[in-house]
């Protein structure tokens, strides 16, 4: 593929080059703390063949390019198929997943040419201002990605790829278009005014009632023993790299350039501490940094030397004590690289230190079993009284409820009603019709049963002003629940197996 840089930035080209070199020179060399597979280790199999550490790592490092460019379209297409369930499982969809989206498109003869990929990445926002086209933002990113030891083709290779997928979908949603009955259901279940009744049950009235002896406890003490633990503890050295608290914080450029550099030295550091017999004291003095300790916390509780950050924590309880050293850990607050100090182990609790706990543990489930019940006993009184003839509002007196009118509402409306469960109430009430009460439906603090009134008639004006958008938003829509259909049987085609770490 021609180079971008050859082709736009001719005269920046040589200097770049040798940055290049340089930095993959050293990335390639020193004891990067990148991934946890090396070069020469084997990855996985897909499509038959092996792939090397090095070649998943080449890959992974397109992930946070595609997140420096705002590819949310790739990297959300690639990295959430599969529901992954950690950053990881994310990071890794994304790297299989972009095998397989390459070996198909090939497949496909979907190949984009070096004009589309220059004419993409000059519409990049990020590469962009106020909608134009800045060889300056461009010259900046691709100095920021050879700083970091990436390199120019990673940059075009990642484009291309949108373009794949983006010439794909197209393919698979060819053949589809949204119908008139579809795009009016959707505008009305976003604009449709509703009016709804609520009937209110709080478990606090249900616990009030709640008996709990001495034998409960010591029975589902004896029944939870192995589970019932004081959690383990970390104690961490913290390096922090955070900007300093001043009356007016810093913004725009000035935030950026300070922060990548507060960036630059972390890495540094971390770089450093990858060494044999590197001390945390001395790497620290030498970048004008101070190390302090924490005190043991919990993985739920970070403490604030590390910013009180939750990724900081996660960081922390993944070292050991054959790999004490963090890599640099980005937070909102700045940059943090963390040495453990030492491990408390989970420890057994006794039953008096327990006590409490299964006291609420007890007590909140009878709670919401005997409000259960009430619940189901309203609503098939309700219902009894409704198919007898009476109205809701007649029927839940005779059953005892108190009924409360839900402020009318549309899903589209941008401030919510100001009522307890709001969102619970208009997200429920989506699913049901005119007239429907609905099954009892357990909160955070009770439960609710809901009665849908009237749907009020919906602003013809308005559908017809939003039509297009939506029957551009369905078709997106589908051809995105196309994509990832293929793509989960394009991976099961391909044979993928991930080698045991």
């Amino acid at each position: 593929m021609v180079n971008l840089m050859r082709k736009y930035q001719q005269s920046l080209m040589m200097f770049v080059t040798v940055i290049v070199i340089v930095c993959f020179v050293w990335f390639y060399n020193s004891n990067s703390r990148g991934g946890e597979r090396g070069d020469a280790d084997i990855a996985g199999k897909v499509y038959g063949r092996n792939v090397s550490g090095a070649e998943f790592k080449r890959v992974a490092r397109k992930f946070e390019i595609c997140q420096m460019l705002g590819l949310s379209e790739l990297w959300s297409g690639l990295g959430y198929a599969g529901n992954p369930k950690s950053r990881n499982e994310l990071e890794e969809n994304f790297i299989w997943n972009s095998f397989v989206l390459r070996h198909e498109a090939d497949a496909l003869g979907i190949a984009p040419t070096d004009d589309e990929v220059v004419d993409a990445v000059q519409k990049l926002p990020a590469l962009s201002t106020n909608g134009v086209y800045d060889s300056t933002k461009y010259t900046q990113f691709i100095q920021n990605l050879t700083s970091r030891g990436f390199t120019t083709e990673l940059l075009e290779e990642l484009v291309g790829d949108s373009l794949r997928l983006e010439k794909i979908k197209t393919l698979l949603g060819a053949t589809d278009q949204s119908a008139l009955a579809e795009i009016r259901a959707m505008y009305e279940r976003r604009n449709q005014k509703t009016d709804l009744s609520v009937i209110r049950l709080k478990l606090d009235d249900f616990k009030k009632d709640v008996k709990v002896s001495d034998e409960d406890i010591q029975k589902r003490f004896e029944d939870q023993k192995a589970s019932l633990l004081h959690p383990e503890k970390r104690k961490v050295k913290v390096v922090a790299f955070t900007l300093p608290e001043q009356t007016v914080p810093l913004a725009g450029k000035e935030r950026v350039v300070a922060m990548q550099k507060l960036a630059d030295t972390a890495s540094e550091l971390a770089v450093e501490m990858t060494a044999k017999e590197s001390k945390l004291d001395d790497a620290a003095t030498k970048a004008g940094a101070k190390v302090i300790e924490t005190p043991d916390f919990e993985a739920t509780s970070p403490p604030k030397e590390i910013g009180a950050s939750a990724e900081a924590a996660e960081a922390a309880f993944k070292l050991t004590t054959a790999d004490p050293n963090s890599d640099v850990i980005t937070t909102d607050k700045g940059y943090y690289v963390l040495q453990l100090v030492s491990v408390t182990p989970a420890s057994p609790m006794t039953l008096d230190e327990a006590k409490k706990q299964l006291t609420e543990a007890i007590t909140d489930e009878r709670a919401n079993e005997a409000m259960t019940l009430k619940g189901a006993e309203l609503r098939k009184k309700i219902t009894e009284g409704i198919a007898a003839g009476k109205s809701f509002a007649d029927a839940a007196k005779e059953a005892g409820a108190t009924v409360e009118a839900f402020p009318t509402f549309s899903p589209a409306d941008q401030k919510r009603p100001e009522a307890p469960n709001a969102d619970e109430i208009i997200g429920r009430s989506t699913e049901m019709t005119e007239g429907q009460l609905s099954e009892f439906t357990p909160t955070e603090n009770g439960g609710l049963l809901l009665h849908l009134d009237k749907r009020l008639p919906v602003d013809e004006a308005g559908f017809e002003k939003e039509k297009p958008m939506i029957a551009s938003n369905l078709d997106r829509m589908k051809k995105e629940a196309a994509f990832q259909q293929w793509l989960k049987e394009s991976r099961i085609a391909a044979g993928f197996v991930e080698a045991k770490s």
